[in-house]
């Protein structure tokens, strides 16, 4: 079921049950008796502000108040503009309630929100380098309401990790150049990841018992040759002040910080442009963590492609953390 729809079921529900009467957005409701308007800032931590991965995807806003056990008992939506929104609830004085905020992009169909709003699960499949797959939540334990109508701010980041593979701009355009160039990428991803995020703690849970492949798509930066015979490559990832291509990307949820895990193998496949498949490269023993990103640096790339072999087992690529 869709966040829409179920925001949609749950509102409906709530209006005949309980607290508030809630409409699309939420925030235009006029507060019942004894009861305490308390409006968050939501903002989202961005990574940064580079055209992949800006946070600028997540525009969907769910939040959510709960009461101390843990059952929710008012949904609001909203939306997010240049990675800011605000959603308002209005709620009992002296009450202490939990929240947990959620953003998405609208047109992502990889996460579902539970009929009773504690949980988020993940579907893997899909394709690799979709960058709607970004996602950002954060939880309050404790908040209790006021005298007084109140406004609180609230950071939200991803509780994703983020794996890029990357290469070196001349050792791009040797790959480019060459009579069987890569296009399209995707990833292989062992068992293991997790798909559920609870809402309420932001613990995760339900690994996967099998690999996940996410499949091809075409390469995130796009070689544009030039009249001098040199290429533009845009957009590039900026690492340690070294500008790389970007040949594919994606996002696996991840325990919460600081906790680091690890990926066991991490398999890109490479096609052209005829969807042919070219190579693996399969890079062991991969590190990633909430909120942030691996970069996993291949070398001497067109040498391997030229090798024709189906596979090659990479133990020269640099893995960098941020």
């Amino acid at each position: 079921m869709s966040l829409l729809s179920d925001h949609m079921i749950a509102s409906a529900i709530l209006a005949l049950a309980l607290l508030a009467t809630a409409c699309a957005g939420g925030d235009d409701v006029q507060p019942a008796a004894g009861s305490k308007q308390v409006t968050f800032k939501v903002r989202l931590d961005g990574i940064d502000s580079r055209a992949l991965s800006d946070g600028s995807q997540a525009t969907r806003l769910e939040a959510v108040a709960y009461d101390a056990s843990g059952k929710a008992v008012q949904v609001r939506s909203g939306l997010m503009t240049d990675l800011q929104g605000s959603v308002t609830f209005n709620l009992v004085e002296g009450v202490t309630y939990r929240f947990a905020f959620w953003a998405q992009s609208p047109s992502a169909t990889c996460y579902t929100l539970s009929n009773d709003y504690t949980a988020v699960a993940v579907d893997y499949s899909g394709t690799a380098n979709d960058d709607s797959r970004d996602a950002f939540f954060q939880h309050i334990d404790s908040y209790t309401v006021g005298t007084s109508t109140a406004m609180q701010a609230v950071t939200l980041v991803r509780p994703l990790a983020q794996v890029d593979f990357v290469v070196a701009p001349d050792e791009w355009e040797r790959v480019v150049r060459s009579t069987s160039p890569v296009t399209a990428t995707g990833f292989t991803l062992p068992a293991g990841l997790y798909t559920r995020l609870n809402l309420l703690t932001g613990e995760v849970s339900a690994p996967t018992s099998q690999p996940v492949s996410l499949a091809s798509a075409p390469v995130p930066t796009v070689s544009t040759l030039q009249p001098d015979g040199s290429y533009r490559h845009t957009p590039m990832l900026v690492l340690d002040g070294s500008q790389y291509v970007w040949l594919s990307m994606g996002y696996v949820l991840a325990p919460p910080a600081p906790s680091t895990s690890m990926l066991s193998q991490v398999a890109l496949a490479m096609t052209s442009g005829t969807a042919k498949a070219i190579t693996t490269i399969a890079v062991p023993s991969v590190p990633y963590k909430r909120n942030r990103r691996t970069v996993i640096v291949l070398s001497q790339l067109a040498g391997k492609l030229q090798a024709g072999a189906p596979q090659v087992n990479e133990t020269s690529s640099i893995i960098s953390g941020d």
